[in-house]
């Protein structure tokens, strides 16, 4: 967008001026320099209206303010804590310079972790540094902190969560009203896995063909190492249940993702027989799959409660956030097939390298 944006800046110049000696190449630099500063005061604009905003979620939530309100009523608040905003900002970009770096690292000796560290951030570190901000604005308000009486350690919180999500995920699987959602999750995702069908072998076929090259496997297999794709692909595919289910809060979220991963797999299963695709889906897929579906009913139903304006959406809410915990180890179960069962049976059964 740039590069079209100073293309066309220069190419004005060139000819408003079209009678001066200069040539087209040096008013597509001037064109360059001007994008350039423009781009910088853009950056420097959106890094201003960042920070004088950043308790405006806070005045929504907790103030109950309307956005301008909020606005205000944050920019007032930023002046008088503009050191804890200032710290809190750094903090945040650092987090994520350090986080592609170590990526970037890591990389370079055939670990791939980035989904690991996109997740370890968004889950652990910025939730953090966000309370501390919260903690903040608390006491700006001068009303009381009221901190945790007793601390729990990592293990013990990961543990009892896992265990919940364990419960309320067997609950979600034999109640009858969430096996309608089930239903319903199934029933538009095939219908979406048979349009990624249809448009692999018409319209998309060259995008098909990007996608599979039938008898050769996938060189990430040799180029990185099996442990860091394991979790690469677990917190992939988990990360993408976590937004069909708790998406359901936005209401679109979870028939978008539908739409996206039904049509994809459809279009994969395109360029596949069906012998291949026995042997190159169905053994992490059988277990993949169901529990991708699980996750959009979960997101299904959320959605339907939050459109009938349920008073204790925030108990669905919770339920939900454990079901999707509750398919980590099938989400986990399911990477470790598709990285050390399913090559090796397509190298004996299919011959593919």
């Amino acid at each position: 967008a740039l590069s079209i944006f100073y293309l066309f800046i220069a190419r004005m110049l060139h000819n408003i001026f079209l009678q001066s000696s200069k040539g087209f190449e040096q008013y597509f630099f001037i064109g360059l320099n001007i994008t350039l500063v423009l781009l910088i005061a853009g950056i420097i604009v959106t890094i201003v209206l960042y920070i004088i905003s950043v308790y405006v979620p806070y005045e929504v939530i907790i103030g109950n303010m309307r956005p301008v309100s909020a606005l205000k009523s944050s920019f007032a608040k930023v002046k008088a804590s503009i050191k804890n905003v200032l710290v809190y900002f750094i903090l945040s970009v650092l987090i994520i310079l350090g986080a592609t770096f170590l990526s970037s690292v890591f990389s370079s000796i055939n670990i791939s972790i980035q989904t690991l560290i996109t997740f370890l951030i968004n889950v652990f570190l910025l939730p953090i540094i966000d309370l501390s901000l919260t903690g903040v604005y608390i006491q700006l308000r001068k009303e009381q902190l009221n901190l945790w009486p007793k601390s729990k350690s990592f293990k013990s919180i990961t543990i009892g969560n896992l265990r919940k999500g364990f419960k309320e995920l067997k609950v979600f699987l034999t109640k009858r009203d969430r096996l309608t959602f089930l239903g319903i999750a199934l029933i538009i995702f095939l219908i979406c896995y048979v349009i990624g069908l249809c448009l692999g072998l018409t319209s998309l076929r060259v995008f098909a063909n990007l996608i599979v090259h039938p008898g050769r496997l996938n060189p990430l297999l040799t180029r990185v190492l099996p442990l860091s794709l394991v979790l690469e692909i677990f917190f992939n595919n988990w990360e993408i249940s976590i937004t069909a289910s708790v998406g359901g809060l936005i209401l679109i979220t979870p028939i978008l993702v539908t739409m996206v991963n039904g049509i994809f797999i459809g279009i994969v299963a395109s360029k596949l027989k069906l012998l291949e695709f026995l042997v190159l889906i169905m053994p992490h897929g059988s277990i993949e799959l169901p529990s991708f579906i699980i996750a959009l009913a979960a997101g299904f139903r959320l959605m339907y409660y939050k459109l009938k304006k349920f008073e204790r959406i925030d108990k669905i809410f919770r339920e939900t956030v454990f079901v999707a915990l509750g398919l980590v180890p099938l989400f986990l179960i399911a990477a470790m097939i598709e990285v050390f069962i399913t090559p090796n049976l397509a190298r004996l059964i299919l011959r593919w390298h």
